[in-house]
C-alpha cells in the first residue's frame, strides 16, 4: 500500500475525511451472542447514510461490518491502526471505496508489525479526540473501553450506545440508546 506522512501521521486514502465531522465506532472483543445480530444491523443502517465513522475495526463485529459492507454505502470510513501502515492490508471489500476516495488509513507507525495495548492505547485516544459524537456498541465492564466510556463522557462527547438490555449499565450512565429508530441523533 502506498502511503504518504502528514502531521506526523502515516496515511493512504483521502486525507481530507479528517475534516468531516464523525462518529466513532467502538465495540468490545467479546459481546453477548443476543448483542452480535442487532450490532451488524445498526452499524449496517448507519453504513448507508451519508456520515463518516471512524475506528480501530480491529473487533469481530467492527471486521464483520466492513466485510459485509455494501458497495452502494453512503458512509466514509476512517480507520484508524495501531500497527505500521506498512502492515495493513485492505479488505478486498473495500477496494471500490478506497479508489472512489471514502476511505482514509491512518498510523502514527511506520514499520510496526505487532498491535501492543500501548500503540493501542495511544490511537483510542487519538479517536477521541478527532471526534465528538462515539458510538460504544458493547462494553465489557472494566475493560480498556470502559475506561474510554467514562473518558469520553468527562470529556463532554455526544455519547451513544446500542440500545439491548445487556448495556443498560451505560445508559444509566449517560449514554444515549442509539437504535434504527432514533439515527437521526447522529446526522
Amino acid at each position: 500500500m502506498k502511503f504518504e506522512v502528514f502531521d506526523n501521521l502515516y496515511y493512504s486514502g483521502n486525507i481530507m475525511l479528517l475534516k468531516n465531522p464523525s462518529i466513532a465506532f467502538f465495540c468490545s472483543r467479546n459481546i453477548p451472542m443476543t448483542l452480535y445480530l442487532p450490532a451488524l444491523e445498526l452499524t449496517t443502517i448507519i453504513m448507508s447514510t451519508n456520515i463518516t465513522i471512524s475506528g480501530s475495526w480491529h473487533s469481530t463485529v467492527e471486521q464483520s461490518v466492513l466485510k459485509n459492507r455494501k458497495p452502494e454505502s453512503q458512509s466514509n470510513l476512517i480507520i484508524y491502526l495501531a500497527k505500521g501502515i506498512e502492515h495493513y492490508k485492505l479488505p478486498e471489500t473495500l477496494n471500490d471505496d478506497y479508489e472512489n476516495n471514502k476511505i482514509l488509513i491512518v498510523s502514527f507507525w511506520q514499520d510496526t508489525k505487532r498491535i501492543s495495548a500501548i500503540n493501542s492505547e495511544i490511537r483510542n485516544q487519538f479517536i477521541i479526540s478527532k471526534t465528538d459524537k462515539i458510538l460504544f456498541l458493547n462494553i465489557n465492564e472494566g475493560g480498556n473501553l470502559n475506561k474510554l466510556f467514562d473518558q469520553s463522557l468527562a470529556l463532554n462527547k455526544k455519547v451513544y450506545i446500542l440500545e439491548h438490555f445487556s448495556n443498560e449499565k451505560w445508559i444509566d450512565q449517560g449514554a444515549f440508546p442509539l437504535s434504527k429508530y432514533n439515527l437521526e441523533e447522529i446526522s
